[in-house]
């Protein structure tokens, strides 16, 4: 009597087959819930890390010129500590000030609003069904502007755990930094891929942190210089604000001035609020649209729906910190991919322009 073969056939899927996508898609939400649960902790070590990457060039001249190892790590660590000071009292004390100044902002905008409809209303009586001044309640507006920035003074004041972990991983890192190329070629001597890698990453994200510093920092001083010529109250916080909403892609430029609009409206009336949204424009399009890709080039390769994706996840991940660091983040992650077999796809995805996908 013949035996009949219980071998599954060549063609057909086993069950593992059939279950191992199923098994890295749970993987990843596993993946995703963890760097949320564990945000308190990863945050103030990733940020330490950007700024690790930032103050790198400092640390490495100061070696250059002979100053010992331990020195150069407290010497750059001290001017990263007097710089975060100086700009959070800065934030602080111009915030501070201006929310102070919200309720006399809102009466004013709410005056000129008022004025606007009568004028329409006495050359069309009609307007009034569509620009009744109770369609727009400005004082719930401005409650909420003054609810999210003397929220965000607070949560900065109360944050002095987070600054403090942030500090310590700077300091941890900085030492190891200057060490770390030295342990790489100890360690993987004979994966020269790997340890090239580790270096591309490093040094493609130290280049992306440093020019979007630098344009952010011209965004920021012309934002406050334009807003400071027209005769525009708090400069300072214009320009701090186009500064630190500029490292958002996409969308961190547009935020950063609408505010700044609506109050140039309230106080400077409708003509100086037009050069204030021109100046916004022009800063933005020279800047973010020419000086900055020529500056890039080609080397990061991110395309639009990649950086949106970027922006979409970081932000729901970590929060206003994942925005402003989605595109380095992604950046890295993308680097890392391209060095892998199975993921490769992705970077295809990812990548600014196609390009076929290495054979392994």
């Amino acid at each position: 009597m013949a035996v009949e073969s219980r071998e599954p056939s060549r063609g057909a899927p086993s069950s593992w087959g059939r279950t191992l996508p199923l098994l890295r898609i749970a993987s990843l939400f596993v993946i995703v819930a963890g760097l949320r649960a564990t945000r308190p902790v990863l945050l103030p070590f990733l940020v330490g890390l950007f700024l690790t990457v930032l103050s790198a060039p400092v640390l490495e001249g100061l070696r250059r010129r002979g100053v010992r190892r331990s020195l150069a790590i407290l010497v750059t660590f001290l001017a990263v500590v007097a710089l975060v000071t100086v700009v959070g009292l800065m934030v602080s004390g111009a915030v501070v000030g201006f929310v102070d100044n919200l309720p006399r902002y809102r009466d004013l905008l709410t005056d000129r609003y008022d004025a606007s409809v009568a004028w329409l209303e006495a050359r069309s009586p009609n307007v009034a069904e569509w620009v009744s001044p109770a369609q727009l309640d400005f004082e719930s507006v401005f409650d909420l502007a003054g609810n999210i920035l003397s929220g965000t003074v607070r949560g900065v004041a109360s944050a002095a755990s987070f600054l403090f972990m942030t500090l310590i991983a700077l300091l941890f890192l900085l030492a190891e930094a200057s060490v770390l190329p030295e342990k790489l070629r100890h360690a993987f001597g004979e994966r020269r891929d790997l340890v090239e890698a580790i270096g591309g990453v490093a040094a493609s994200t130290q280049r992306y942190l440093g020019i979007k510093t630098a344009v952010s920092l011209a965004t920021g001083l012309l934002i406050a210089g334009w807003t400071w010529l027209l005769g525009l109250e708090f400069p300072l916080v214009w320009g701090l604000v186009a500064f630190f909403l500029n490292y958002i892609p996409v969308i961190g430029s547009i935020i950063a001035a609408v505010p700044a609009c609506l109050l140039a409206l309230a106080q400077l009336g409708p003509a100086r609020a037009g050069l204030v949204v021109l100046g916004y424009l022009a800063v933005n399009m020279v800047l973010g649209n020419v000086i900055e890709p020529l500056w890039m080039g080609r080397g990061f390769g991110l395309s639009p729906f990649g950086v949106l994706l970027s922006l979409v996840f970081w932000g729901w991940v970590w929060g206003p910190t994942g925005m402003i660091l989605s595109v380095p983040l992604t950046m890295i992650l993308k680097i890392i991919l391209d060095h892998t077999g199975q993921l490769r796809w992705l970077v295809m995805l990812l990548a600014a322009e196609p390009r076929p996908v290495p054979a392994d």
